[in-house]
């Protein structure tokens, strides 16, 4: 019952912010989406503000946005035009995988040099090094393995609250880059030319299909539900490799899914392209105000200072990769496309970037998506709260946290030289 309760409150609470939406002018001005103001009304009636609401709700919806983000893959897919299979050998999902690394192991650096420099002066603990890495780009789930991991340890309550902290700031910072860009930097494609280029956006046209609403939800339903079964026979098969398993999203699994299931649908004509524009929406709306709404400001008493500290180093490496590096490494024809999913996920959450791309286009492009998401088990297993992530914490000590340190800036200056290199080929070849 306290399911449903909460999904009922979630619903109200998005219906009262498209409210004030579209009756405060200042919201659509500085584009304070809809589903921004309902998370935060949310979060300031809970356990973090007037604590008015139960908290059982609030751990309800922190567990919905990993659940969500599979739903809104599927709705993509579905409701776009037929992906052919090659576009899993595309450079531009390799070059989008390495921008990841990139990102990630450049946190994780910035990180661990800046405890190995304040250590002299001031004792923390080296496993302070890995929060920027795993709050960030690991997102809460990240968070929670580490603390899990390290029980004795604060670390792992500063990496959950930096993941809360990099999923506000991510939203209202990035809301800002999207003011930037449509200022700076040419529009978006248009439907037409992302359609000659091989993807199309998320258009709106009539449905072909009677019963498509129906029809379309109940595929959803299907498709994330094989997603998990699949993941979880994996691991049941491949014992020995459970753990990096269950590290690949799930969402990537429902796009590979997805393919057949378009090509089925095109094949007989079934169009559900509407249907999918509308749960598209609703699913991206719920998952950023359940994610905001689930927040927590406890850990930040715990450890402020080194917290601050932290916080400003990544928010200025997101920032760097954003202006910098996005569009020297990232495809020419959707680097600020994916600059955004990118700036999303960095600071905590995929959603975030889809907000974004969905704030500065009337209509989300397919291609960047795509390539997004295929990239994802590029990453996904080892770094951001994979394999990689959560091992290297059991070697960090005082002695040796300056050297991982220095190893990651190392690997992230190489990785970016590759890609630089790949770019550099793919222009040549043109």
């Amino acid at each position: 019952m306290s399911a449903f309760y909460a999904a009922g409150i979630l619903a109200v609470a998005l219906l009262l912010g498209k409210y004030l939406y579209f009756r405060v002018g200042i919201f659509q001005k500085y584009l304070i989406q809809p589903a921004l103001l309902a998370g935060l009304g949310l979060f300031l009636l809970g356990p973090g503000g007037s604590n008015w609401l139960a908290t059982d709700y609030y751990g309800l919806w922190k567990t919905w946005p990993g659940i969500l983000i599979s739903f809104l893959f599927a709705a993509l897919m579905l409701g776009a035009d037929s992906v052919s299979l090659r576009t899993l050998a595309d450079r531009a999902v390799w070059r989008q995988g390495l921008y990841v690394w990139v990102i990630a192991l450049g946190q994780l650096a910035l990180g661990c040099l800046s405890v190995y420099l304040i250590l002299p002066v001031w004792p923390v603990d080296p496993l302070f090094g890995h929060v920027i890495e795993l709050g960030w780009v690991g997102g809460h789930g990240a968070a929670g393995s580490f603390k899990a991991l390290f029980p004795e340890s604060a670390a792992g309550d500063i990496a959950l609250f930096s993941a809360t902290t990099g999923l506000i700031w991510g939203s209202m910072s990035g809301l800002l880059l999207v003011g930037w860009l449509r200022r700076r930097v040419v529009a978006l494609p248009t439907a037409a030319a992302q359609s000659a280029g091989g993807g199309s956006g998320v258009a709106d046209r009539e449905a072909e299909t009677p019963g498509g609403m129906s029809l379309s939800i109940l595929l959803l339903i299907a498709l994330v539900l094989c997603s998990y079964l699949v993941r979880d026979g994996l691991t049941r098969i491949a014992l020995d490799w459970a753990d990096s398993l269950n590290r690949i999203p799930v969402f990537f699994i429902t796009i590979l899914l997805a393919l057949p299931v378009r090509r089925l649908l095109d094949r007989y004509a079934v169009s559900l392209r509407l249907e999918m524009t509308g749960w598209l929406s609703l699913v991206l709306d719920a998952l950023i105000a359940a994610a905001l709404a689930s927040v927590t400001l406890q850990a930040f008493l715990d450890s402020w200072q080194i917290f601050l500290l932290l916080m400003l180093v990544a928010a200025t490496w997101c920032w760097f990769c954003f202006f910098f590096l996005a569009p020297r490494m990232l495809p020419q024809e959707m680097r600020w496309e994916l600059a955004l999913l990118n700036y999303g996920m960095s600071t905590g959450i995929t959603a975030v970037g889809l907000m974004l791309l969905q704030s500065f286009s009337a209509r989300l492009p397919l291609r960047p998506i795509q390539v997004y998401g295929l990239a994802a088990p590029l990453s996904a297993p080892f770094i951001g709260g994979g394999v990689i992530s959560l091992a290297l914490p059991h070697f960090t000590n005082a002695a040796n946290v300056g050297i991982i340190g220095l190893c990651a800036g190392l690997a992230t200056a190489l990785l970016a030289a590759t890609s630089l290199l790949i770019k550099k080929t793919d222009q040549s070849q043109a």
